[in-house]
C-alpha cells in the first residue's frame, strides 16, 4: 500500500516482510519493480544466516513495583485519545538531490516546487497516541460527496486522509510550508501499560491510531519532505527550524465524537475545499482538555547550501564502499580527456575558470574510460554522480544512483556512461566526482585519474 518511490537506501529496512514470497508481484503484491528469486525469509537464511532459540518464561504474581518499572509511555488523558508529536523523530532527517520528471506524482501533488533536479529535506514525522483510548477514524469511504473527508490520489492509487498535518522549514528570508494528507494508521507500539493493547485493527483501509501506538512516516516515503531547493541557506551551515504541526485543522477527534440519537457522527464545515472546489466537512468532536499543547514540535537542523547526506560524516554502523556517507567532492584529478569528447564541443575536463561546482564534461551517452591511481596507500572509493546544470552543482548521489562506484587499490580502471540529456535545462554531458576512504577509520586521500586515449 505504500506509494511508488517510498523507499531509499536508509529506510529500506521497514519494507522487510517475512511473509513475502518471491512471486508476489503486481498492484497488491510485495514487489513493485521486479520479482526476486528468493522469498524474504529464504534470502535471510541464504545471505545472512539465522539463529533459533527457545524462550522459557514463568508467569509471576502481580507486583505493583515490578509493573511500575515495566510501564513505558505517559498517559495524558484516560477519557479519550491524545496525539503527541514525537519531537525527537524530527532529528531523523537527511538532504538529498532527486530528479523529478514532469509526470512525477510528487509534482502533481505539489510536493516539490518544479520539475527537474530538486534538493529536498527528508525527515521522519511521528504522532504518538498518549491518551487511553484509540483515536478512531474508521473505514475509508470511497464515495463520500457529502463530507469529502478522504481524497483519492489517482497518481498514488490510494486514498488520503485530508489535512493530516503541516510541515514547515524556516530559512533566513521566508518559510517553506507543506500541508500533507496520509493514511492514519497504527504502525508501532511505543507505550507499554494497561491502556496500550498488543494488537489493533487499523490500516490504510480502516484508519485510526490505537492507544499507546504511533503513526510513523519515515524519512524516504514519497512526499515526506520539504523542497528546499530555493531556500536561502548559508554556506556556513547555520541552524534553521524544521517543524511539524499535527491535526492543525481538527479533523482528527482527540476526544469524544459528537453523535446523534441514532449513534451516527455529526459533521460541521471545515472551511476547506477539495482541489475541485467541493467543501470538506469534519466530524464534530468534544476535545479533551489541552488536546493541542503537544501537537507541535520544532527542531533546529544544520544544512549547508550544497551537498547531501552522502557528504555528511558517517555514523558508527556505516561501513564499506557502498555506504552513503563521508564522501567529499573532488574538483580536479582527471586528465587527458580529449577536447572532442566534451559535450557541445566544449573543452573536456574541469573548466579552467573553475568555480567550486564546476563539472567534468564528456560526450552525452558515450562511454567514459578512466584509469585511476592513489597518492596514498589506504584504499579509496570513487563515486561518479550526475551534475545539474540548472542547479550548478553535483548531486552527491547515493550508491544506487551512482554512474560508477569503484574501490581504488593501486591502478584501477573505471568505466561509466556519460550522463544523457534529461530535459531542456539538463543537457547531460557533465558529471561530478566524489571520493571517500574505503573504511571510515582510514585517512581520506585524493585520487588521480586519466582518461583512456
Amino acid at each position: 500500500g505504500f506509494p511508488p518511490n517510498s523507499y531509499d537506501s536508509e529506510n529500506a529496512w521497514i519494507f522487510f516482510d517475512y511473509t513475502c514470497q518471491a512471486d508476489s508481484g503486481g498492484e497488491l503484491g510485495c514487489h513493485r519493480i521486479q520479482l526476486p528469486s528468493l522469498s524474504c525469509a529464504e534470502a535471510l537464511v541464504t545471505r545472512i544466516g539465522t539463529m533459533e532459540t527457545d524462550v522459557v518464561f514463568e508467569r509471576l504474581p502481580w507486583d505493583e513495583e515490578l509493573a511500575a518499572a515495566a510501564r513505558v509511555g505517559d498517559v495524558t488523558h484516560v477519557d479519550g485519545p491524545d496525539l503527541k508529536v514525537v519531537a525527537e523523530d524530527l532529528a531523523i532527517n537527511r538532504v538529498e538531490y532527486r530528479y523529478f520528471p514532469t509526470d512525477s506524482c510528487a509534482l502533481v501533488e505539489q510536493c516539490v516546487g518544479g520539475a527537474g533536479w530538486r534538493r529536498i529535506l527528508k525527515f521522519t514525522a511521528t504522532v504518538h497516541n498518549v491518551g487511553a483510548e484509540a483515536m478512531h477514524v474508521g473505514p475509508v469511504e470511497a464515495e463520500d460527496p457529502e463530507h469529502n473527508l478522504f481524497q483519492y490520489n489517482a497518481c498514488h492509487n490510494h486514498f488520503h486522509f485530508s489535512d493530516y498535518g503541516d510541515f514547515f522549514f524556516a530559512d533566513a528570508e521566508r518559510n517553506f510550508t507543506s500541508k500533507q494528507a496520509f493514511c492514519v494508521e497504527s504502525t508501532s507500539r511505543f507505550s507499554n501499560n494497561e491502556f496500550s493493547p498488543l494488537t489493533h485493527p487499523y490500516s490504510c483501509r480502516f484508519q485510526g491510531v490505537q492507544a499507546g501506538w504511533v503513526d510513523e512516516y519515515h524519512a524516504g516515503l514519497d512526499c515526506q519532505w520539504i523542497d528546499i531547493t530555493d531556500a536561502a541557506l548559508s554556506e556556513e551551515a547555520e541552524p534553521v527550524s524544521l517543524g511539524f504541526i499535527s491535526n492543525p485543522d481538527q479533523f482528527l477527534c482527540e476526544g469524544a465524537l459528537v453523535r446523534d440519537e441514532a449513534g451516527d457522527r455529526l459533521w460541521e464545515p471545515s472551511g476547506l475545499t477539495t482541489a475541485d472546489g467541493r467543501p470538506i466537512e469534519r466530524p464534530q468532536c468534544d476535545f479533551v482538555e489541552d488536546w493541542d499543547v503537544n501537537n507541535e514540535a520544532v527542531r533546529d537542523v544544520v544544512i549547508g547550501s550544497t551537498g547531501s547526506f552522502v557528504t555528511e560524516p558517517c555514523q558508527d554502523y556505516h561501513l564499506g564502499p557502498l555506504r552513503n556517507c563521508d564522501f567529499s567532492e573532488q574538483l580536479d584529478g582527471i586528465s587527458g580527456l580529449a577536447p572532442e569528447s566534451a559535450a557541445d564541443g566544449a573543452p573536456a575536463g574541469a573548466s579552467e575558470a573553475a568555480g567550486e561546482n564546476t563539472p567534468f564534461t564528456c560526450a552525452a551517452g558515450q562511454s567514459v574510460q578512466l584509469t585511476c591511481d592513489l597518492t596514498a596507500s589506504a584504499p579509496q572509493v570513487i563515486r561518479i554522480c550526475e551534475y545539474s546544470e540548472q542547479l550548478e552543482t553535483g548531486v552527491a548521489c547515493t550508491y544506487s544512483d551512482a554512474l560508477a562506484n569503484v574501490t581504488v587499490t593501486g591502478t584501477t580502471d573505471v568505466s561509466f556512461q556519460c550522463p544523457l540529456v534529461r530535459d531542456e535545462n539538463e543537457p547531460g554531458g557533465a558529471f561530478s566526482l566524489y571520493t571517500a576512504p574505503l573504511l571510515p577509520e582510514d585517512e581520506a586521500a585524493p585520487v588521480s585519474c586519466a582518461a583512456a586515449p
